[in-house]
């Protein structure tokens, strides 16, 4: 696990903004478990937040590459 960088956890509102997707889509990959997230609390009230960090690098691990990289004449 990597360590924290200083940056203040997000909430479900700023890390939707943060990745470009509405809320509600973000809730359903957090409950499905596609999304790195932070619980605080127990149980159902838990708090759900967001390392900036964490979610830079899922978005990296999501990369494609062109298929064609040598081929940018168009």
């Amino acid at each position: 696990m990597n360590e924290p960088t200083g940056e203040p956890l997000m909430d479900m509102t700023a890390a939707a903004r943060f990745l470009g997707v509405k809320r509600t889509t973000l809730q359903n990959w957090v409950w499905q478990r596609r999304v790195p997230f932070v619980k605080l609390g127990p149980g159902k009230n838990a708090l759900v937040r967001f390392r900036p960090e964490a979610l830079r690098e899922w978005i990296r691990a999501r990369e494609v590459p062109p298929e064609n990289p040598g081929d940018l004449t168009t």
